[in-house]
């Protein structure tokens, strides 16, 4: 299990670099200076995706936690939810730079949003359970 966490906080990593590096030559070579959701999609795949996932590697080898049905639970729920977050970050984002002008498309990255966080709450609470019944057996 902990080769799959290191794995996936890897692939978070180079997500999140990349995303760094092309918000900030993509909106160099159009010449948009303001603010926007895009800056921050790479701070959130780093700490989300890349730093989580490398803690609970080291957590899962300290206390030689085994793959298993609630595991899944968190892992799929949390990398689906966390992707429709980044997702709706980057989309936002464009939405911004462009200066697009629509309440329906705002709203339905709202709408996706609200429930990229939902998802990641109930993860959360996936994990949460996980550990504890794991931690217990110690």
């Amino acid at each position: 299990m902990t080769k799959k966490y290191f794995k996936t906080s890897f692939i978070y990593l180079f997500f999140g670099l990349f995303l760094g590096a092309f918000y900030r030559e993509y909106t160099r070579i159009i010449g948009f200076t303001g603010l926007t959701s895009l800056r921050v999609a790479h701070t959130h795949t780093l700490v989300l995706g890349f730093i989580l996932f490398l803690v609970l590697c080291i957590f899962a080898k300290s206390f030689d936690i085994k793959e298993d049905k609630k595991e899944k639970r968190f892992f799929n729920t949390y990398n689906f939810s966390l992707i429709l977050v980044i997702g709706t970050l980057i989309a936002r984002g464009f939405y911004q730079i462009y200066g697009i002008d629509n309440n329906a498309i705002s709203a339905a990255i709202s709408g996706v949003a609200g429930i990229g966080h939902i998802g990641i709450s109930f993860a959360f609470y996936f994990l949460y359970t996980y550990l504890k019944a794991n931690i217990e057996k110690c």
